[in-house]
């Protein structure tokens, strides 16, 4: 456990209302849209839509690395995607049908990634077990080459 000194300002102040340091970012994150709504207001509003438009970017990747950190990364690369979509096919069926696909299929291989990554880091921590005996690396190891083969399975029926 980190000491209390190592945490940073954000983290004392969540654990001594006893609440954890993302829930709190959380919370701030969604209490800062009033203020930025208000200064929007007095600021922007009426005014160029391009000053408008560039105010929600970054208030919104601000408050996104805030509370995310850099996993905001991959909400703005989707987002820059699709833009690039409707830039170019203009709101047409082929947009429509071509950003549920890819944000379909980026959300399947971040769901596949995270999957595989839990499942390695579980099976390290149980080879690095005391208990861990050869009859469960055999068990394993069938269970691989099970997985394997339905692959190949069905890589040739496709």
């Amino acid at each position: 456990m980190a000491d209390e000194n190592d945490l940073g300002f954000l983290a004392r102040f969540a654990n001594s209302l006893g609440a954890s340091e993302n829930i709190f970012r959380l919370i701030l994150s969604l209490i800062a849209g009033y203020p930025l709504a208000a200064i929007h207001r007095k600021l922007f509003y009426g005014k160029s839509t391009t000053y408008q438009h560039l105010y929600f970017i970054v208030s919104g990747i601000l408050l996104g690395y805030f509370n995310f950190g850099t996993d905001v990364i991959h909400s703005v690369i989707n987002i820059l995607l699709n833009y690039a979509i409707l830039l170019i096919w203009n709101g047409t069926r082929i947009s429509v049908g071509l950003s549920f696909v890819i944000n379909l299929v980026s959300f399947g291989v971040i769901s596949v990634f995270l999957y595989i990554y839990i499942y390695i880091l579980v099976s390290c921590a149980h080879t690095h077990t005391h208990t861990y005996t050869h009859t469960h690396r055999d068990k394993e190891r069938e269970k691989l080459v099970s997985i394997h083969r339905t692959s190949e399975y069905h890589d040739t029926c496709m």
